[in-house]
C-alpha cells in the first residue's frame, strides 16, 4: 500500500548501469513518497506539499546565486521525503555542511552523475508512483465494497486476490471516530489530510498491508492476516507516536472489531468497531483503544439488534434513579457505578470519593429506597450492573 524512498532507489538502479549513490540521510530511507518535483530554487521549493522526492540539477542555483543548503532546508521544512542531486557543471561536489544537514534531519540525499538521463529517472519514478496510487485506490475501493456491499463479492474478491490478499485470511477493522475539542467545529479537510498522512507513514512500518478508508468525517483502518494482539499493539503505537501531538487539534475515539473468518464477513467487524468507538465517545475516552475482545459482558449487547428491548430493560432498572438525580441535582447513578467499579467495597469507594464510610452507607440506603431494592441481593446487583453497562450502548 506504500511506496518508499528505498523502493524507488532500488527500482532506478536496476534500470541504469550508472547508479544513484546515497550520500547522507540514510535514517529516512523508508520515508513515503507521494510524488516527485524538479526544484531549482528556494521559491519553487515553497510550493511543495510534503512527501515528494526532489530532483535538483543546480542550473537556477548557479544563475540566482542561491545555495543548495537553502533549497534543502526549504524541502525539509515543507516535508519532502528525499532528494536527488545531479552532479555536474552546476553542482560539482557536495559540501560537508550539506551532508551533515541531511544526516541530522534523516533526509535522504542521493547523487546522480551528469551522464545519467534525469528525464528517464523521472519517468521511472512517475510510473512507480502512478502504479502505487492505482493499487492503493483499487484496494481501498475493494475494501469499501466488502464492508458496505458484502453480498456483491464480484466487486471486491477479484481485486483483493489480484493484489495477493487471500479471501480466507482474517480481517479486522479499527474505527477512528473524529471530533474537534469544540464539538461545534467540523473536522477540516487539511486536518484530516494531516492525520491520514501521519497514519500512513507509521503504518508503512507497523502494518504495511493495512488500508485506510474515509467514511464521512471518520477514518477506518482495515488490517489483513494479523493477530488481534498485533493489531492492538499497532494501534497503541499509533496513539503514542503518530497522533499524540495532535490532541489539541482533534479528539480520536478508537474501537477495534473482531477478527473475521474471511473477507466476506468484514462488514461484521466494521459494525462492531464502530460501536466500540462510539462507546468510547460516550464515555469521553479519546485515544484510549477499546477492542471487542476486552469489552467483557458488553459484547453480548453488541450482538443484539433489537435496541428497544435493551432500552426497556435499562428504563425498568434505572429510570427512577436517573429521574431522581435530574429533579434533585444528585449523582446517585454515578455513585452506584463507582460502587460497582470498586467491587462493592465500602472503604475503597470512600477512599476514591473522599467520603466517610457513614456517607457511603447513607447513599446506598437512599438508592435502595429510590429503586425499592436490596443491594445485598446478588441478583439485584447483577441486574443493576447490566443496566449500567447499557447506559453507554443505547
Amino acid at each position: 500500500m506504500t511506496l518508499t524512498i528505498r523502493d524507488l532507489f532500488e527500482k532506478v538502479n536496476k534500470q541504469f548501469q550508472e547508479q544513484l549513490a546515497l550520500k547522507a540521510g540514510e535514517g529516512g530511507i523508508s520515508n513515503l513518497v507521494s510524488w516527485f518535483h524538479i526544484i531549482e530554487g528556494c521559491e519553487i521549493a515553497s510550493f511543495l506539499e510534503g512527501g515528494e522526492i526532489v530532483v535538483i540539477t543546480g542550473i537556477a542555483l548557479h544563475e540566482n546565486h542561491e545555495s543548495l543548503l537553502c533549497v534543502l532546508q526549504q524541502c525539509v521544512n515543507k516535508g519532502a521525503s528525499g532528494c536527488i542531486v545531479n552532479l555536474g557543471p552546476y553542482i560539482e561536489t557536495l559540501d560537508t555542511y550539506v551532508l551533515n544537514f541531511c544526516e541530522e534531519n534523516c533526509f535522504p540525499l542521493f547523487t546522480a552523475p551528469w551522464s545519467m538521463s534525469m528525464s528517464k529517472v523521472a519517468r521511472i519514478i512517475a510510473l512507480e508512483i502512478t502504479h502505487n496510487m492505482e493499487r492503493r485506490n483499487e484496494l481501498v475501493s475493494a475494501f469499501r465494497n466488502a464492508i458496505f456491499f458484502p453480498s456483491q463479492q464480484e466487486l471486491y474478491v477479484p481485486v483483493l486476490e489480484r493484489y495477493d490478499y487471500e479471501t480466507d485470511w482474517h480481517y479486522c477493522i479499527c474505527m477512528l471516530v473524529l471530533t474537534t475539542p469544540d464539538d461545534a467545529l467540523p473536522i477540516t479537510k487539511e486536518l484530516l489530510r494531516k492525520l491520514r498522512a501521519r497514519l500512513d507513514n507509521r503504518l508503512a512500518f507497523l502494518a504495511p498491508e493495512a488500508a485506510i478508508l474515509r467514511t464521512h468525517s471518520d477514518l477506518l483502518i482495515c488490517f489483513a492476516n494479523r493477530s488481534e494482539d498485533s493489531i492492538e499493539a499497532v494501534m497503541q503505537q499509533l496513539c503514542e507516536n503518530a497522533i499524540s501531538n495532535m490532541k489539541k487539534q482533534i479528539r480520536i475515539y478508537i474501537g477495534i472489531g473482531r477478527n473475521t473468518k474471511s473477507v466476506r464477513c468484514i462488514h461484521k467487524t466494521y459494525r462492531i468497531a464502530l460501536q466500540a468507538a462510539r462507546l468510547q465517545q460516550r464515555m469521553d475516552k479519546p485515544y484510549d483503544v477499546l477492542s471487542y475482545r476486552k469489552m467483557g459482558i458488553s459484547r453480548l449487547f453488541l450482538s443484539m439488534s433489537d435496541t428497544e428491548i435493551m432500552k426497556e430493560y435499562y428504563d425498568s432498572m434505572l429510570k427512577p434513579l436517573i429521574t431522581y438525580d435530574a429533579l434533585n441535582a444528585t449523582d446517585y447513578t454515578e455513585f452506584l457505578q463507582t460502587y460497582f467499579d470498586e467491587g462493592c467495597h465500602v472503604q475503597q469507594v470512600a477512599d476514591k470519593l473522599f467520603l466517610h464510610r457513614n456517607s457511603i452507607g447513607y447513599k446506598l440506603h437512599k438508592i435502595e429506597e429510590i429503586l425499592m431494592c436490596d443491594l445485598n441481593d446478588f441478583e439485584t446487583k447483577v441486574s443493576l450492573m447490566l443496566a449500567l453497562k447499557l447506559r453507554y450502548l443505547l
